[in-house]
């Protein structure tokens, strides 16, 4: 049958299967979004917690890649910087 032939129910049974597609794409969708916020949320819970800390951190991924540190470890290596203190660590492994 010819698309031109079809009732107009036949058109909208026939679209059903892409419109519960569509709506399951929309809630990927918005979980997604949700997954991305939370991670935010917890990188800045994290970020801010290294920063403000009265300890000196450095942190390490699980395969031992410098991440990042806070202004005590400089001030605990006697750098100026956090940016010198990476970058030190780094040439020293290397």
């Amino acid at each position: 049958m010819s698309d031109d032939n079809k009732t107009k129910e036949e058109c909208i049974k026939e679209l059903q299967p892409f419109r519960k597609c569509v709506e399951e794409m929309a809630k990927a969708e918005t979980r997604h979004q949700r997954r991305g916020d939370a991670f935010q949320e917890s990188d800045e819970f994290y970020r801010t917690l290294i920063e403000t800390s009265p300890d000196p951190i450095i942190v390490y991924s699980l395969k031992g890649e410098l991440i990042t540190a806070n202004k005590q470890a400089a001030e605990t290596y006697g750098v100026p910087t956090v940016a010198d203190l990476l970058s030190e660590i780094t040439m020293k492994r290397s």
